[in-house]
């Protein structure tokens, strides 16, 4: 894969993982996590790509392990990547588990047709989709994703989080921008500034569009 389908990835999209040169391709953030990633990827080789820098050419990634608690932080080179799979491409089927998330997220499908802006799930059930593997359970929030390139008005806003009433489980949405994302819920209530996840970490943000140059700059820190 090229460094330029490598700038094309965003956070939350899913890669998998080509298992054989494990060795060669990943580097874990904590040395002593190795048997744990190994366990996890053998029989579900994909990652999560982390809200971070690249760092000497390498994609942060995140390994999802069968509990919540593990998850593991890690460093993948380009030429590990076998497939690449956004949110906005997965959709629930036939054979989707009858979950309260998944519910959710069928009934979203529908509501959702006409929006403007892409969007897919991401969290349990995005991971589920994409990789065949059992991660939603029956306590499970759907997380969604809406990427907005250009501003969001508090309208639309507004009419997103309304399609999310009466679903058969919480829905948590993320906006995401250019300059990385907030949470539907917290624009929607806030009467100042909002709290942008950047690759440089969180920022207390007037406009999520618009940046000041400094903030550009904090945000952008690899």
């Amino acid at each position: 894969m090229s460094s330029t389908m490598i700038g094309r990835l965003q956070p939350h999209d899913l890669v998998r993982i080509d298992c054989s040169r494990m060795g060669d391709i990943l580097t874990p953030e904590d040395p002593a996590a190795w048997p744990s990633i190994r366990a996890c990827l053998r029989p579900t080789p994909f990652a999560v790509v982390r809200r971070a820098g690249t760092q000497r050419g390498m994609l942060p990634i995140g390994v999802r392990g069968e509990q919540r608690s593990q998850r593991f932080a890690a460093w993948l080179h380009p030429r590990g990547i076998c497939q690449t799979i956004a949110p906005e491409m997965l959709r629930v089927s036939d054979d989707t588990r009858p979950m309260p998330a998944f519910q959710a997220l069928r009934e979203l499908e529908r509501r959702m047709g006409p929006l403007r802006y892409p969007w897919g799930p991401t969290g349990s059930a995005g991971f589920e989709l994409a990789t065949g593997a059992t991660a939603v359970t029956a306590s499970s929030d759907l997380d969604l994703l809406v990427r907005a390139t250009v501003r969001l008005a508090h309208r639309e806003a507004q009419h997103i989080a309304d399609l999310c009433v009466g679903l058969p489980c919480p829905v948590d949405i993320q906006i995401e921008t250019p300059h990385g994302a907030f949470a539907l819920r917290e624009y929607l209530h806030s009467e100042g500034q909002v709290l942008l996840r950047t690759s440089g970490g969180p920022l207390l943000v007037d406009d999520p569009w618009h940046l000041p140059s400094l903030c550009l700059a904090v945000a952008s820190v690899l």
